[in-house]
């Protein structure tokens, strides 16, 4: 039985039956929990944990999606370098049309820098 607010490790993240979490305790101990008694986290404090993403793969795949009805845009090209630098960077200023991370154009379109 666990105890009020007692932390523990989710084993795997599928249901069973809908409800229950495989979980194993700070003992050792693994067993059931419903769901609706836990509440899930990561454990970690807010970040952005880049070890597992390719950033240039990323990069390219996220510039590419400036169509629009088959045509190119530069505002949806600026707005994707604006995300861009959201994810990697933390940067939340509305300057993707400056491109200040040097991200590459696309093959179709250029920044334009002012």
């Amino acid at each position: 039985m666990l105890e009020p607010n007692q932390k523990v490790i989710l084993l795997s993240t599928q249901k069973y039956n809908g409800v229950w979490y495989k979980v194993k305790t700070s003992t050792g101990v693994t067993g059931y929990c419903s769901g609706t008694y836990l509440n899930l986290s990561t454990g970690t404090t807010t970040g952005r944990d880049l070890n597992y993403v390719n950033k240039n793969a990323l990069i390219n795949e996220i510039l590419a999606y400036h169509h629009a009805g088959g045509v190119c845009y530069y505002g949806l090209l600026y707005r994707r370098c604006d995300e861009l630098e959201m994810f990697l960077y933390g940067d939340y200023a509305d300057d993707g049309h400056m491109n200040y991370h040097y991200f590459p154009s696309p093959s179709c379109l250029h920044f334009q820098y002012n």
